[in-house]
């Protein structure tokens, strides 16, 4: 029946958030990858696992793929790579891909390859991991990978899909898993997204508790009734959990209406039967526990093994691999300790289809992995994409159909190996069937169990020789078999009232009357075999246990003389023989069946068929024998010792024959071995090869394609573009171009190929053959432009490497671009830049930009206001300290406000040597919102508008002054003149010139730009003309004076002057004045001397306006004022 284990309740219940689907594939699986990821989408609740024979030593490009045909983000998977929903992973090239908690790992095979199974693995891993939540697709391939990772997935509640194998490229794998009666749905590939998502989907409908147990409870009774089988001793909640697997495979909504669809539905039953018998066994499963039976049981059984064959008993033996893993144990044990092997295996189970997939003994190759590799060598054989137990063991392993529950056992078994099916029967079967395996046993046999159960309530009769590996050994304890075994069909509960009473119909008579005459014959006919004229079993009826043995389907065909008990195997025969040959009934009297219940007298009676087969009845000495006799007709027949005898020594002759026949053929059959072994290696690698070359043909295939696709659409973006393109190769020769190069180069298609140096160019220059060799040499890009010495236009040359797709460089891309439009408007901005910047530059004008957000302020200072000379970007700290400490606070108060949004005006002066006297005025504005404010303004030098401005108000002054001093002067003249006149014509005469001196002296103070020089000693002698009276002296070399210079020295000269006049030697003191000047390099050094005729006593007075119209007309010169008073002088010296 079934060798599997029950997924944990835990795992069940703890679903992952979203289905993990693996897509196992191999040749030609890419075709149906792109169909099946196509209807995928980004949102659907599942991640999708690609597992296909790639080979280990070229790269994979199946992700990039893959990625241009699905909406799915596609990635090749790496070791931790954690899962997420709307992702497709596959795997890397040459790794061992498995899961755990939800991350890809990544291990070593540690098989060669042709022995490797990628996808058997994974899917293996997925379904420990994921339980439920894990789907596995099985997509086109040669061989049959998967197909054992497939029994895993179904154990654990996931489900099974296959690709149609007739729209498979290669149908192998296909085939190979649905062979297994496991797979949900075989579905072209377009249609099995869809089908998975709506299982799970489906899965999420609850479904009331005791509702479904009833209900379980009719669908087992309908089961046993289609099919024979009964269920009722199953652990329900694993018979709900099938049950419920079927719902969602069938998207029906509750059990109620599955039950109506099985009634109506033979192969439901089968279907639903087949979920029932999950047949998940392998070979060697829990290898270390094999090692543990093999050392602590079959050894010691075969130590102790004398004439009679060791007896092994497996018990729901699936497809069998359990049974020829024992087998291969107990045959190379005897071969090892010299013994010839004498030994069978008794394997059975009560799916037909999983017996004969037994007897045939072939499965997967990918099987090979999970058998040891000697025994590899010796027990199996390599048939292309599977292999085969060899014919030496399958004859020691017998298979036959067998209930354990309903079926009486075999008997004087030495090893029973029941592993994994205990745990599906509930504990009341459990009770019933180990009492079975102590009466099967002999003492001191062995009895092998699954890592789940154990012996419970019968540890009295079984010793515990290895608790992990479940290994007991029966006591000596005598052997009952037990009388209550579960032989009848048991009513399923509760099924009373008017389901019980209700009127069968005509269908439902008819198989109530077959099975009442099945009943009949089973239990009160008496034992019935109808045999052929060679002995072959055709039909039985009856209780036969007394009679024969109780494995009759041990091989087929079934040979009476083989099966019958010891005292009637030769009656059994005379009585064939006789029958054969006479064609008449006859009759065995007092005949001895001999069994380990005892002896039984026995009546043999043999009637010969219109068929001319022969019907055999068995019966009790009694009342019967008297009844068959009256029918007449029956010839007595009593045994020949003497044909005894004669046919005990044709066996051992024949015996003997075959001895030396089977020696000879075990020779011969080692040397086959051993050039099998090296063709099933060669085979294998063959094979791997091959599938892994078709995945690599797939793919470049579709890469060829691909390229195909970009290549025309290059030649068409080649045709299309008006961008001048030349590429050449590492020779400098040209590979291809773009129709608009023709602007440049005078090329035709059959240049390609041609050097680059023998092609002309309209710049005449080999200038691009140079840059070209550049790039391919460095492999870093040229840039230049190049001037068309005829038509004067501008060219953009930009060469660049062109690529290869591991990153060398495998020649160069020239591309051009008419940049003559650009070239022209480069230039105007370049004009209209300078023209700009003259301004700037003139006006004194700064221009800056504040960015707040970066804390930065680039600035344009060509006009040297701020001593940086250039454009410069600087953080606000750095600008401010180009700024006067007395305005750096709130100037950055105002630019802090400004980016707020609002404006700044501000005067202020720059730090720095020999700049505190400039005065510049800031002006800012904020622009933009935001994180994009930015503060725009300007610096204006102010410092000549400043300085007019105060000159102004002096002039004003001085005017007023002056004025003044007219009147004065104008007043002591006369008042002089009046002294000495002689008469008023006199006095007139004289005061009007003075008058007409002064005037031109004030004139020449206030002409602006009458001349371009004058020279020192006019305009020192324009000053003095008024007081011509006075003793005055003038002394210099020849100096011109420039007409900027004329007004400031006008100023300090008549200031001179009038102070001299007012209080000096020009007017209230006696003395003598004398103006001396000297001419030193580029400068001229000017002294104003008053000499006093008598000393005179020095005061300290505050400086009048006088002296700050002086200090402010120097600052106009650059000059340096200096003022000495001496009692005998007054020296006023200043240099310009």
């Amino acid at each position: 029946m079934n060798d599997a284990s029950v997924a944990p309740t835990a795992q069940l219940d703890a679903r992952p958030a979203f289905a993990v689907v693996a897509i196992g594939a191999s040749a030609g699986g890419l075709e149906a990858l792109h169909e099946l990821l196509r209807s995928a989408r980004r949102d659907d609740p599942a991640a999708y696992v690609v597992i296909q024979h790639l080979d280990p030593t070229h790269e994979s490009v199946l992700a990039e793929l893959l990625d241009r045909r699905t909406e799915l983000s596609v990635q090749q998977a790496w070791d931790g790579l954690e899962l997420q929903r709307g992702h497709v992973y596959t795997i890397p090239p040459g790794a061992r891909m498995l899961i755990s908690n939800g991350r890809l790992r990544m291990t070593s095979f540690d098989q060669p390859r042709g022995l490797r199974r990628p996808i058997d693995d994974f899917f293996e891993s997925l379904a420990e991991d994921c339980g439920p939540a894990a789907a596995c697709v099985i997509l086109s391939g040669t061989g049959a990978d998967g197909t054992l990772g497939l029994r895993a997935i179904k154990e654990h509640g996931g489900i099974c899909v296959v690709q149609e194998p007739s729209t498979a490229r290669y149908d192998g794998m296909p085939l190979s898993a649905e062979a297994t009666g496991l797979v949900d749905f075989v579905l072209p590939p377009d249609r099995i997204v869809p089908t998975i998502l709506q299982f799970f989907e489906s899965s999420d409908t609850e479904l009331a508790e005791e509702v479904v147990t009833a209900d379980a409870r009719r669908i087992c009774q309908h089961l046993l009734e289609r099919t024979g089988h009964d269920f009722c001793g199953y652990k329900m909640s694993t018979l709900i959990r099938r049950i419920r697997r079927r719902l969602q495979v069938l998207n029906i909504a509750s059990t109620r209406d599955y039950l109506a669809h099985l009634m109506g539905n033979d192969a439901e039953c089968d279907a639903l039967l087949n979920e029932f018998l999950i047949n998940v066994t392998r070979f060697f499963r829990d290898a270390e526990m094999f090692e543990t039976l093999r050392v602590k049981a079959i050894r010691p059984l075969v130590a102790a093994a004398g004439e009679e064959d060791i007896r092994v008993w497996v018990p729901g033996c699936s497809s069998g691999e359990e049974a020829y893993s024992i087998a291969m144990l107990v045959d190379a044990e005897m071969r090892a300790a010299g013994k010839r092997p004498r030994f069978v295996v008794l394997a059975s189970d009560i799916d037909r289809k999983m017996i004969e997939i037994a007897r045939g003994g072939t499965y997967p190759s990918s099987a090979l992995a999970d058998i040891p590799e000697p025994l590899r060598r010796d027990y199996t054989i390599h048939r292309g994409a599977q292999m085969q137990v060899v014919s030496q063991l399958r004859d020691r392993v017998r298979f036959s159909m067998h209930s354990l529950v309903r079926d009486p056992p075999f008997n004087k078994v030495d090893l029973i190996s029941c592993r994994n099916l205990l745990i599906y029967l509930d504990e009341d079967l459990q009770s019933r069937i180990l009492p079975l395996f102590h009466y099967a046993l002999r003492p001191e046999g062995y009895l092998f169990l699954g890592p789940s159960e154990g012996v419970r309530r019968e540890a009295g009769r079984f010793e515990e020789l290895d608790r992990s590996a479940r290994l007991f050994r029966r006591d000596a304890s005598p052997a009952r078999l037990p009388l209550d075994l579960p032989l009848a069909r048991r009513a399923p509960e509760g099924e009373t009232g008017a389901g019980a009473g209700r009127q069968p119909s005509s269908s439902e008579g008819r198989d109530a009357a077959a099975t009442a005459r099945k009943r009949l014959m089973d239990r009160y006919a008496p034992a019935t075999l109808q045999v052929s004229a060679a002995g072959e079993v055709l039909w039985t009826a009856g209780r036969l246990g007394r009679y024969l043995s109780v494995d009759p389907a041990a091989r087929k065909p079934q040979l009476i003389s083989s099966i019958m008990h010891p005292g009637l195997r030769d009656a059994v025969v005379s009585a064939l023989s006789e029958v054969t040959a006479s064609n008449r009934p006859v009759v065995m009297r007092d005949l001895q069946a001999r069994s380990e219940m005892g002896s039984q007298p026995v009546t043999l009676f043999v009637e010969p068929l219109p068929d001319r087969s022969l019907l055999m009845v068995f019966q009790d000495n009694g009342s019967m024998i008297r009844d068959l006799d009256e029918f007449g007709g029956f010839e007595d027949l009593r045994t020949s010792e003497t044909r005894t005898e004669r046919l005990e020594e044709e066996l051992r002759l024949t015996q003997a024959e075959l001895r030396g026949t089977v020696e000879a053929l075990e020779t011969a059959n080692e040397e086959l071995k051993s050039s099998n072994e090296e063709m099933m290696s060669m085979n294998e690698e063959l094979q791997s090869t091959n599938e892994e070359l078709s995945t690599v043909n797939d793919e470049l295939k579709s890469k060829v394609d691909d390229l195909t696709a970009a290549n025309s659409d290059l030649q068409n973006f080649f045709s299309a573009t008006k961008i001048p393109l030349l590429v050449v190769d590492r020779d400098i020769r040209v590979r291809n171009f773009t129709a608009a190069s023709a602007q440049i180069f005078p090329l035709r298609r059959s240049d390609q190929g041609r050097p680059l140096a023998d092609v002309s160019n309209v710049f005449a220059s080999n200038l691009l053959e140079q840059m070209a060799q550049e790039v391919v040499a460095t492999g870093e890009a040229q840039g230049t432009e190049l001037v068309e010495p005829s038509g004067g236009r501008v060219w953009r040359v930009d060469a660049k490497p062109y690529r290869s797709k591991d990153g060398y460089t495998e020649g160069a891309m020239l591309v051009f671009e008419d940049v003559t439009a650009l070239r022209d408007l480069r230039e105007a901005v370049q004009r209209q830049d300078e023209r700009l910047k003259s301004v700037r530059k003139l006006a004194r004008i700064a221009v800056w930009q504040y960015d707040a957000a970066a804390g930065k302020l680039t600035i344009d200072d060509s006009s040297d206001l701020l001593g940086i000379g250039e454009t410069a970007a600087l953080p606000l700290p750095a600008f401010a300290a180009l700024i006067a400490p007395a305005d750096r606070e709130a100037l950055i108060a105002d630019l802090t406000h400004c980016a707020e949004g609002g404006s700044m005006r501000r005067i202020i002066s720059p730090s720095g040597e020999g700049r505190s006297d400039i005065r510049l005025a800031a002006a800012g504005e904020s622009v933009g919102s935001g994180d994009a404010t930015q503060v725009l303004g300007v610096l204006l030098d102010v410092t000549a508008v400043e300085s007019a401005a105060r000159l102004r108000e002096a002039v004003i002054s001085e005017m007023d002054h002056r004025v003044k001093n007219l009147f004065t002067q104008i007043s002591a003249m006369l008042r002089m003149a009046s002294r000495h006149a002689e008469s008023p014509e006199t006095l007139a005469e004289e005061v009007s010139g003075r008058i007409n001196a002064l005037a031109q002296s004030h004139s020449l103070t206030t002409r602006r730009g009458a001349m371009s020089e004058t020279r020192l000693d006019q305009l020192v002698g324009t000053t003095l003309e008024p007081y011509r009276g006075a003793k005055v002296s003038i002394e210099g070399p020849e100096v011109s004076v420039r007409a900027a210079k004329v007004v400031p020295l006008s100023l300090i000269f008549h200031e001179l002057a009038t102070n001299a006049f007012k209080y000096g030697v020009l007017g209230a003191l006696p003395g003598r004045l004398r103006v001396e000047w000297e001419l030193t390099e580029d400068h001229v050094e000017l002294r104003w001397i008053e000499d006093y005729t008598s000393p005179q006593q020095i005061s300290e007075s505050d400086p009048g306006f006088g002296s700050t119209l002086l200090e402010g007309a120097a600052a106009q010169l650059d000059a340096e004022l200096s003022v000495e008073q001496l009692p005998d002088r007054r020296i006023t010296r200043f240099c310009f």
